[in-house]
C-alpha cells in the first residue's frame, strides 16, 4: 500500500505541477466500479483542481478539495487509484462515465 500510494502521489504531483505551469485548472477524473466515498460522487466527471476560493475556479464543476483532497481518506490520497487527466473546456472531451455512486461505494467496501 505504501509503495502504491507513494507512486500514485508522485505521479499526481507531477501531473498537477504540469497543469499549473499551463494554467489549467480542470481535469477529467477516471472512474471504476469500486470507489471510496470521497471519490465516488466525482469520478468520471470534470473537476476543478483548485479550491472554490481560487480566482480560476470554474463554478460549473465540483472541486477535488470538496472531496477530501489533501486528507488521508480523501480523493487522490492513500490507496486511491483514480487519475486526473488535463481537461480544456471546449477542446477536450471526457472519455469517462460516472458510475452509480451508491453502487461504487458498496463495491469499494467489499473490495
Amino acid at each position: 500500500m505504501v509503495i502504491n500510494t507513494t507512486a500514485h502521489s508522485t505521479f499526481n504531483q507531477v501531473r498537477m505541477s504540469t497543469m499549473s505551469e499551463y494554467d489549467v485548472t480542470l481535469a477529467a477524473m477516471s472512474s471504476h466500479a469500486a470507489s471510496r466515498p470521497a471519490c465516488a460522487p466525482i469520478q468520471g466527471k470534470i473537476v476543478n483542481t483548485v479550491p472554490s476560493s481560487a480566482p480560476r475556479y470554474n463554478p460549473k464543476y465540483d472541486s477535488i478539495y470538496n472531496h477530501g483532497y489533501g486528507e488521508p481518506a480523501g480523493t487522490q490520497e492513500i490507496n486511491c487509484h483514480h487519475s486526473l487527466y488535463l481537461f480544456i473546456e471546449g477542446v477536450s472531451t471526457n472519455p469517462f462515465k460516472h458510475p452509480n455512486t451508491e453502487k461504487a461505494i458498496k463495491s469499494g467496501d467489499i473490495q
